[in-house]
């Protein structure tokens, strides 16, 4: 699970990708399933701008709180890890592996994309 706003370096000034952040999410979507969330842009901007930006396509929801991991499960979904800013993080206790590039109580600080990729298991599958 992905906030969107998190991809861009400096949002909501800029929506210019992060460095890295596209390639290493096409590499975690060969491993992965991809879920956006948008915090801040909204569902169709987000859509627009993940295209524009050479992002794998994947589903975006409107971050309402966490609830919507509630709705994931009861759908079959098994969150496997996020990558957010500390108040989405916070929401997402359930959720084992947890990266921000902020500093986090209970979370993983990761310096940026490519440090993810490292952290992230994969070998695990889809």
């Amino acid at each position: 699970l992905i906030e969107i706003e998190k991809t861009s370096a400096d949002f909501p000034f800029s929506s210019k990708p992060v460095k890295d952040s596209a390639e290493v999410l096409l590499k975690l979507s060969k491993r992965f399933r991809i879920i956006y969330l948008t915090t801040l842009m909204g569902v169709d901007a987000s859509k627009k701008l993940l295209k524009e930006s050479g992002f794998p396509r994947a589903p975006v929801f409107k971050w309402e709180g966490a609830e919507m991991f509630d709705e994931l499960r009861e759908h079959g979904i098994k969150l496997y890890a996020i990558i957010a800013s500390p108040g989405v993080i916070s929401e997402a206790a359930d959720i084992d592996k947890r990266y921000s590039f902020d500093e986090t109580e209970d979370t993983t600080e990761v310096k940026d994309w490519k440090d993810l990729l490292k952290h992230l298991d994969m070998s695990k599958a889809k």
